[in-house]
């Protein structure tokens, strides 16, 4: 028994109903329902220029982390790491301070619960400064055998793949699932830090560059999240003070770094938007009738 079958509304393409057409043939209306970026938004400008503060100020972190190994290495006086060890303690202090502040303002049981998280965080604080110190003596002479300029070398690649791959999110969105990228970045990061700080003279310069990079790449985004917990825009005002700090910071040590410091970040934060905004219309992005269907339930 023969099957009737109307040509104009089969979409079983194998069956050629007595004429010649081919398997990928589409009528003269197939591209009267292409649409060409239909789910691409515009991009505001200053919403592109505040996401990439904190681009800008991740960098800066990496250079006061950088600046902070130089004046250790090259500078002999003992008032340097002492007033470094200041820093540190003061910026852990305040730390901890902005942490019991969201704690309580947060938790279901009030101060008991915020006392017992900062209870845990002290705790896993010193157990870090423990093992810091324990490896010291080892971070102190892993490169005794390697050429000070295959270190710097190692240092610089590991600090490119580190702003590369870093998960710049995690200052608005920590503790969300981690990425393979992002593993790696921080890895990246931590062991150009490690390098750093086996260049360093004294045991206690040491502890301070791998003290400083644990603050720098895995405390600096909780408390960016934090203060924007409490303060509307509190991570962008921290981006723009930790950018200022770093660039007064910079300019104790070299004029020259800071100029260059100054001209990458303007790229950063104010060229590369617009760049980003203007190239957007050229985008293409098309759908048709060759979308795959995605139910509306």
């Amino acid at each position: 028994m023969s099957e009737s079958v109307d040509t104009n509304t089969a979409k079983v393409l194998w069956k050629t109903f007595g004429d010649d057409r081919p398997d990928n043939y589409v009528d003269s209306k197939f591209l009267e329902s292409l649409i060409v970026n239909a789910d691409v938004g515009q991009r505001s400008y200053w919403n592109v220029v505040l996401g990439a503060l904190f681009v800008a100020n991740h960098l800066c972190l990496v250079m006061v982390l950088a600046g902070t190994a130089y004046l250790l290495h090259y500078q002999e006086e003992d008032v340097i790491s002492t007033r470094i060890f200041m820093a540190q303690g003061i910026a852990f202090c305040i730390g901890l301070l902005l942490h019991v502040i969201v704690e309580c303002r947060t938790a279901y049981r009030g101060a008991r619960r915020a006392l017992l998280s900062t209870l845990n965080v002290v705790l896993r604080a010193g157990i870090l400064l423990g093992l810091t110190c324990v490896l010291s003596p080892v971070y102190a002479t892993l490169t005794t055998s390697i050429s000070p300029d295959t270190t710097v070398a190692c240092i610089c690649v590991l600090l490119i793949v580190h702003m590369y791959l870093y998960d710049y999110s995690e200052a608005t969105h920590p503790g969300k699932k981690p990425t393979l990228g992002a593993s790696l970045g921080l890895a990246s990061g931590m062991c150009a830090s490690v390098l750093m700080a086996t260049r360093m003279k004294h045991l206690s310069d040491v502890i301070s560059i791998i003290v400083l990079s644990l603050q720098l790449y895995i405390a600096a985004p909780y408390v960016q999240y934090n203060v924007s917990k409490m303060i509307p825009h509190g991570a962008q005002i921290l981006n723009i003070i930790g950018i200022g700090s770093t660039l007064f910071f910079l300019s104790n040590i070299s004029v020259v770094v800071t100029s260059w410091l100054i001209a990458v970040l303007l790229l950063v934060v104010f060229l590369c938007p617009m760049w980003l905004v203007r190239i957007e219309k050229f985008k293409a992005h098309l759908n048709g009738p060759w979308d795959e269907a995605v139910p509306h339930l």
